[in-house]
């Protein structure tokens, strides 16, 4: 091994040595500390005690290192220059070799203060100061005194601005109100200047009143009427009035009192009569009867000024022969008014076309009508069964019997004249010429086509059967033909009359007697 070798190697055993002995040495002083010192709370500070950085000594160390490393030697020193000794520290935990680690004072009770000048005074009537300095110097501690830094004042006036709750509903008396819920600016003073701010006219939702009680009777008056109030009603702020007027006014009997004075309105206008009046307005005593005695003290007379008249006029009559035509007044106003109506116009004449030929009256005949409508089933007139009877009992069989309702077209002026016909017949008929088929009464060879053309075939009916051929009475097909080829019966009458007219009824001369009517279709009857 070479000397140089050597020598490095035994440099780093010396180093090595060296900084054990020096650990070593720096935790017995530690230890050698807290034995000295139990319980402090300095010990935390470990090497910074007596260190800045090892092996370098702060000023604690150093004065300790120099007492022959002795720490009760150095209590009294202040070593780092904080302004507490050593021990100070060592019994405070703080490090007594570091300025920045030094006890809190002890506090020192402040024995006098200085002032702030005194605040403006508060909404809330207080005003304040503050502590600018106190003695001793660095003492602690506040004016025991609240009065020193508090006292009362009067604020000057803020007026308030305000917000408002809604609005109530409305109240029976016809109001509703708010409250106020809050001002601005804090502390102000006031209260809304305007009413209607709280309170508020509203219409009530109206209550019908269910009772009511009244004042007494008044006095009788001189109308003979008293009369008495609603004193209350129930519910309260209720709306009504009791709808019985004799719950108010009642008559009476007042006792006569004659008039002595009288007052009286102004005159009227004087009216076109050349008249003015004037009313009593008020008479002494009260409640007295009668009325002046004197009329003059009513009425006077007096010059009415004119008024022309406003009119109301009739329409126009008929232009007249002479281009003129009138009119009347119908009204005038105003009242009492003078003036000349316009009565007479020119018109142009144009003559009336002449009357039409009047319409005659048709009479009724009841005797034709009977014949038309009824001689088919009750023979002629002078042989009908109820002629003579009564005229209303006549009608009222026509009118109600069931069997008579093919009657029903005929109107009741023509039921009531075949009914009066009837009635007034009372001479027993001459005895007739016997047809010589001896089915219809007398005539009915001229009445048959034009009672079945008025009443239709439902009367033949009655007595021929529905197919015609014979009911109670003979077939009509005796007379009548029935030769067509679709089996309806509506064939042509037979025409086997000799005569030259067209009239189809066989001459009554003794030869030819038959009253067949020909070419006269059934069909034509039936309705």
């Amino acid at each position: 091994m070479s000397s140089r070798k050597f020598l490095v190697i035994l440099l780093a055993v010396v180093f090595v040595i060296g900084a054990v002995g020096s650990a070593g040495a720096v935790s017995s002083y530690v230890t050698s500390f807290n034995s000295t010192y139990p319980g402090s709370g300095t010990s935390s500070f470990g090497c910074s005690i007596c260190h800045t950085s090892a092996p370098t000594r702060n000023a604690y160390g150093a004065a300790w290192a120099s007492a022959g490393h002795n720490y009760r030697t150095i209590e009294s020193q202040d070593s780092d220059g904080d302004g507490a000794t050593n021990i100070i520290e060592i019994n405070a935990g703080t490090n007594p070799g570091s300025a920045t680690s030094k006890p809190a004072p002890t506090p020192v009770a402040c024995t006098g203060y200085t002032y702030s000048a005194w605040s403006a005074c508060g909404a809330n009537g207080q005003q304040t100061r503050t502590v600018t300095g106190s003695t001793p110097a660095g003492c602690s501690g506040t004016p025991s005194t609240a009065a020193v830094l508090t006292q009362a004042c009067t604020p000057a006036p803020v007026a308030c601005t305000y917000t408002y709750s809604a609005w109530s509903a409305c109240g029976t008396n016809g109001q509703q109100t708010r409250t106020v819920t809050a001002n601005t600016p804090a502390g102000c003073t006031g209260t809304p200047s305007t009413p209607a701010v709280l309170t508020q006219a509203c219409t009530p939702p109206p209550v019908a009143c269910t009772d009511y009680t009244y004042s007494a009777w008044s006095a009788c008056g001189s109308n003979g009427q008293q009369t008495r109030t609603v004193t209350g009603s129930t519910p309260v702020g209720c709306s009504g009035t009791p709808s019985t007027p004799a719950v108010l006014t009642q008559a009476c009997t007042p006792a006569p009192v004659a008039c002595t004075g009288y007052t009286y309105s102004a005159w009227s206008a004087c009216g076109t009569n050349g008249q003015q009046t004037r009313t009593v307005t008020g008479s002494t005593p009260v409640g007295c009867s009668g009325t002046p005695s004197t009329p003059a003290v009513l009425t006077q007379a007096c010059t009415p000024a004119p008024v022309a008249c406003t009119y109301t006029y009739s329409a126009w009559s008929d232009c007249g022969t002479n281009g003129l035509q009138t009119r009347t007044v119908l009204s005038s106003s105003p009242a009492g008014c003078t003036g000349t109506p316009v009565l007479t116009g020119v018109c142009n004449y144009v003559p009336p076309a002449p009357d039409p030929t009047p319409t005659p009256t048709p009479t009724i005949d009841g005797t034709t009508l009977y014949m038309q409508n009824c001689a088919a089933c009750h023979g002629s007139l002078e042989r009908s069964q109820v002629r003579g009877e009564n005229a209303s009992e006549i009608k009222e069989e026509i009118e109600d019997a069931d069997e008579m309702n093919y009657l029903s077209f005929l109107t009741d002026a023509e039921i009531q004249a075949i009914a009066d016909v009837l009635a007034t017949t009372t001479t027993p008929p001459p005895a007739p010429p016997v047809p010589s088929d001896g089915i219809h009464p007398y005539g009915w060879d001229k009445l048959h086509p034009d009672y079945v053309d008025r009443n239709g075939m439902s009367a033949c009916k009655t007595c021929h059967g529905q197919d015609l051929r014979g009911g109670t009475g003979p077939s009509c097909f005796s007379c009548h033909s029935d030769d067509d080829d679709d089996g309806d019966h509506d064939g042509k009458y037979r025409d086997d009359d000799d005569d030259d007219d067209d009239d189809h009824y066989g001459k009554r001369d003794g030869k030819h007697d038959s009253k067949r009517y020909g070419n006269r279709e059934v069909r034509r009857h039936r309705r």
